[in-house]
């Protein structure tokens, strides 16, 4: 397939090389399209930095598409494109190459805005307008490379790039993917329209710039042969004899005309097919009108019939739903006597369960009262024992009052003796401390000490301190005595005797008594200090038994409060449950009726959803015919579209004759400039281009004559859905009256059920509202 562009502009390029051009920063680029270049950047190989006039000026892009998809897709352009027309050349190659190869290696269409490449060239006077420009090519190139073979390598090395170039990237092909749109998918009057439109622009871009051509080739010929007059000039416009070679441009110009009247000859032969295909849509259309005719005189026959069945089905149906309501009314109270029944057979069961509970309090209570008794009766018990410890003491502390009174008693009687011993002596001490012994004794049994007293103790000492006294008195009276009064001496000696022995005596006395009166003091306050644990301990008792028992006795008359609570609410339970027992038995009546009336209900339920469903089916029917109805009227404007379709067609058809027409004229202007640049001594530069300028014409035709037969292929393409059409419309008449006989057959069948629905209803309603109950048959 040839990928060349159908246009090329040719002008002077040794002018355009003299004009001064000014280059534009590359930093001044900013934007979605500063993101794109970054990324085309990436397939730049060369260690300088990628410019922007580099993408202009060279072959750059062309190398990427080799990179991208390395097959001969892609025309050689000009290597060093350093004037306008060859950078228009280049670029015109590239658009037409890639909307080439959307179409026919991707099957897209590009519904991108054309590409002008005049302002894309034109940017050192308008560098943001090229800029533009250049984003639609760049965004092309973008498509082909998210979508060839090699996709993941190219991703991965956007990847590289930084976030915000990768957003910018992602949103333009978003936005070209928005502009894309499969062939397979478009409709074909569009995508013909779309075709023809563009190639007729390009067309008409190609026909003005041959015109300007060979314009400014006129009048340079005219100026030539106007200020040549002596041959010396004519020799000096001649080029050398070794740089022309006339007869390869003769053969060059003879191969051209041969082509340009073969594509003349195509052209016709195109037009032969258009006529043909013009009488097709003709005859089409005819076919068409009788068809819609047809159609026109059923839709009107089968619409009479379906209103006649819908009336009476809508008939039918009313009478329903007047059954069907007094039996939702029905099944309401009913669903409302199982609702009472519900409740109260809920509420036997929460009395079931308080009932449990209340028994279950009532043990807890009568085991915490015995808990409370066993606990006073162990408090009382702990009680008597103490009282008995307590008895126990006091009879201890009166056996030792008793002791103490005793010993006291004996002590008195001792005292006497040693008071009648010592007044056996005569001494008014004695006498005197006898006296005071004798009161200390009374005294000490006055109070009824354990033991003597301070007063018997210092009697006694007084007494034993009066002892000795007389003792060394006798003695000094002995040791004093002559011997000749040994009479008196010796009843001293036996005195003094005496009163050693009464002295020892009342020293081992006192001596005996200090250790009793020690011992019954160390007793006593034994005996003290236990009388004062016990009545501690006693004040104890009695504290915590008094507190035990008043706790008891609260907590019996609680448990009393709470037992008589318990009797008495178990009472009302009993007389509740008395009373739910009597519900019960109505409950367990009404329950076999309303079993019987569910079982009823239920019936009647199974037949209104049979009848919905039936009334489904029929709304069904219903919605299918006019969904056929309206599918009819798409048909109808389906074919007012065909029709106006076919007229655009017709149209195109006429204004691409015109442009042949115009083309074979500029043909033949072509192969008279041909002719003259054969007789005239041009230039061998002029000659190539005149030349270049007949085979991009030869292919500008050969491109119109493809448009133009892709124009016929969809004209006839076209032609095919209105038949299709037309057999789809009859079938769907065939169907719709298929679909009316099966609705009138399942409304006649709802009717029935219905029918026999009222039959079966009407006894169980007459049975729940006398409150009866039905038969088992």
């Amino acid at each position: 397939m040839d990928y060349s562009c159908p246009l090329t502009f040719q002008v002077e390029r040794e002018q355009a090389e003299s004009s001064p051009r000014m280059m534009p920063e590359t930093g001044n680029i900013r934007g979605s399209f500063a993101s794109l270049f970054s990324w085309i950047e990436t397939f730049h190989t060369l260690d300088d930095a990628l410019k922007y006039e580099d993408l202009m000026e060279q072959d750059f892009l062309f190398d990427v598409l080799h990179q991208i998809d390395s097959r001969p897709l892609w025309t050689e352009p000009v290597s060093c494109a350093k004037d306008s027309a060859s950078q228009v050349h280049n670029f015109s190659t590239l658009t037409v190459q890639l909307l080439t190869c959307y179409m026919d290696c991707l099957n897209q269409a590009v519904l991108l805005p054309m590409i002008d490449v005049s302002a894309l060239v034109n940017y050192s006077a308008d560098l943001h307008g090229s800029q533009q420009e250049m984003r639609k090519i760049l965004l092309l190139v973008l498509g082909l490379v998210i979508q060839s073979d090699r996709k993941d390598d190219f991703i991965a090395v956007m990847e590289t790039l930084p976030g915000e170039v990768k957003e910018d990237i992602m949103e333009s092909y978003k936005e070209l993917s928005a502009q894309l749109v499969r062939l397979d998918t478009l409709d074909d009057s569009t995508a013909l329209q779309r075709c023809c439109s563009d190639r007729l622009a390009c067309f008409k871009r190609g026909s003005q710039a041959l015109r300007e051509k060979l314009y400014l080739e006129s009048v340079l010929l005219s100026a030539q042969t106007a200020s040549s007059t002596g041959p010396d000039l004519l020799k000096s416009l001649r080029p050398p004899e070794d740089l022309v070679d006339f007869h390869g441009y003769q053969l060059l110009l003879g191969s051209a005309n041969q082509q340009a009247a073969s594509l003349a000859a195509q052209l016709d032969d195109r037009a032969a097919e258009a006529a043909q295909l013009a009488d097709r849509l003709r005859q089409k259309k005819e076919k068409t009108k009788r068809l819609k005719a047809q159609l026109k005189n059923l839709s009107c026959s089968d619409k009479a019939t379906k209103l006649k069945d819908l009336q009476d089905e809508n008939e039918r149906l009313k009478e329903s739903l007047g059954n069907t309501e007094e039996l939702q009314a029905e099944v309401v109270s009913l669903r409302q006597k199982l609702a009472e029944f519900e409740y109260f057979k809920a509420r036997v069961q929460e009395l079931r369960s308080e009932n449990g509970q209340l028994l279950d309090e009532r043990q807890q209570a009568e085991q915490r009262l015995a808990a409370m008794r066993s606990q006073a009766e162990a408090a009382a018990e702990r009680l008597a024992d103490c009282q008995q410890r307590c008895e126990e003491l006091a009879g201890q502390r009166d056996a030792a009052a008793e002791k103490s009174t005793a010993t006291s008693r004996r002590l008195a009687a001792e005292n006497r003796q040693l008071r009648e011993a010592l007044d056996a002596l005569g001494g008014a001490d004695a006498a005197a401390a006898a006296t005071a012994a004798a009161a200390a004794s009374a005294a000490g049994d006055a109070d009824g000490t354990a033991g003597p007293s301070l007063a018997a103790e210092l009697a006694t000492a007084a007494r034993i301190r009066d002892l000795e006294a007389e003792v060394d008195r006798l003695r000094a009276a002995v040791a004093s005595a002559a011997p000749e009064s040994s009479t008196k001496s010796n009843e001293d000696g036996a005195l003094l005797e005496a009163a050693e022995r009464a002295l020892e005596e009342a020293r081992r006395r006192a001596e005996r008594l200090l250790a009793e009166r020690t011992a019954a003091e160390s007793m006593a306050a034994d005996v003290e200090r236990k009388l004062s644990a016990i009545l501690e301990e006693r004040a104890k008792a009695e504290t915590a038994a008094a507190a035990e028992l008043a706790a008891a006795r609260e907590a019996t008359a609680d448990s009393e409060r709470r037992a008589a609570e318990s009797e008495r609410r178990l009472q009302q339970l009993l007389a509740e449950r008395a009373e739910t027992a009597a519900e019960a038995a109505a409950t367990a009546a009404a329950e076999a009726e309303t079993e019987v009336v569910l079982q009823a209900s239920q019936e009647l339920a199974k037949h209104l959803a049979r009848l919905s469903g039936n009334n489904r089916t029929l709304r069904l029917s219903c919605d299918k015919l006019k969904a056929e109805l309206e599918r009819l009227a798409g048909v109808e404007l389906e074919v007012l579209k065909l029709r106006s379709d076919r007229e655009a067609d017709g149209r195109l058809l006429r204004r691409l004759e015109t442009e042949n027409r115009q083309l074979k004229r500029a043909l033949d202007s072509n192969n008279s400039a041909a002719a003259a640049a054969a007789c005239l001594p041009l230039t061998s530069k002029s000659v190539s281009e005149t030349l270049k300028s007949a085979s991009a014409n030869s292919k500008s035709a050969s491109a119109t004559s493809k448009s133009a037969s892709t124009a016929f292929k969809s004209a006839s393409a076209n032609l095919k859905p209105a038949s299709a059409t037309s057999k789809s419309a009859s079938a769907t008449l065939k169907s719709a009256s298929a679909t009316s006989k099966s609705a009138s057959a399942t409304s006649k069948s709802a009717s029935a059920t219905l029918k026999s629905a009222s039959a079966t209803s009407k006894p169980v309603l007459v049975a729940a509202r006398n409150g009866t109950r039905m038969p088992a048959g």
